[in-house]
């Protein structure tokens, strides 16, 4: 349901949107979004999540050109308020791991995909 009020906010589909503004401008082609499976997904090649996982290590920048804004970004891994004196929480879409002294350093951030089969670590 929220993609469907977000599509009708900005006029086109959200697959379409991201596709725009995030896949284009990192030069990723090699892809599979479902946005409509109940869980959504992206399927997406070694080097195409290499180029999004360092967007992420750039503070939302290709080079010196901002395609997010840091701040903008640093939203997918706040803790939601009930969890906000754990340091292990899910983000959007993220599982993070805060510094326990300041509660605000990322010092590690993982995604395992579907399943138990694939895992992402960034730190």
């Amino acid at each position: 349901i929220l993609a469907r009020i977000v599509e009708s906010a900005i006029g086109q589909t959200l697959a379409d949107y991201i596709e725009e503004n995030i896949f284009t401008p990192l030069d990723i082609n090699d892809y599979n979004l479902d946005l409509f499976d109940g869980a959504s997904g992206l399927e997406i090649s070694p080097d195409g999540y290499y180029r999004f996982c360092k967007l992420i290590l750039d503070r939302g920048k290709i080079g010196d050109t901002p395609l997010i804004s840091w701040k903008k970004l640093r939203l997918a891994f706040k803790p939601p308020k009930f969890a906000r004196k754990q340091t292990n929480f899910y983000g959007l879409g993220w599982h993070v791991e805060v510094d326990p002294k300041s509660r605000k350093q990322v010092l590690m951030l993982s995604h395992n995909g579907r399943g138990d089969t694939t895992y992402s670590f960034l730190k």
